[in-house]
């Protein structure tokens, strides 16, 4: 994967399949580290090691046997100088902490994050997103605050807020 939004709609999509509808993203950068924190409440890790799931070649999906989303999340913190955890969320769900060492040379760019969060609010209306992103300006978004504006509109404040604000 190419950049981070691509990671996030990757991960968003293990969420959305463990039965999640409440998914928080938040993605900034402090202190010399990048930071990427994915929390829902779907059906969690149902007794399964944390560890197996960074695993590329660990899936519960049927329909093939590898599940290189988390593996490659994985290797990428490693080739960032950082570190990834996923645990369990209280009292269902799972939550993947990913840092990075922000000035890494390997580290990729954010991506097209207002595409990536158009794309998961539009085509999943049933899910609560909170985003919290903190890239060239700081962003905050709920579904919530969106869920009775019709489909135009709701682009149309999805745009708006990954547009930079003129001083």
């Amino acid at each position: 994967m190419n950049d981070f939004s691509l990671h996030i709609l990757d991960l968003t999509e293990n969420s959305l399949n463990a039965g999640a509808d409440d998914i928080i993203i938040t993605l900034v950068t402090k202190g010399g580290k990048k930071i990427l924190v994915i929390a829902d409440n779907g059906s969690g890790l149902r007794g399964i090691e944390p560890r197996k799931v960074l695993s590329p070649f660990y899936t519960t999906r049927t329909t093939r046997r590898v599940g290189f989303g988390l593996g490659l999340l994985e290797q990428l913190t490693r080739l960032c100088d950082g570190w990834v955890k996923v645990v369990s969320a209280k009292p269902h769900g799972l939550i993947v902490i990913s840092v990075f060492a922000a000035n890494h040379w390997d580290l990729p760019p954010d991506g097209d994050m207002a595409s990536s969060v158009i794309t998961l609010m539009l085509t999943n209306p049933q899910c609560r997103f909170r985003i919290n992103y903190g890239g060239e300006y700081s962003i905050h978004l709920d579904s919530y605050d969106l869920a009775n504006l019709d489909y135009s509109e709701k682009i149309s404040r999805l745009t708006d807020a990954f547009l930079p604000t003129e001083n």
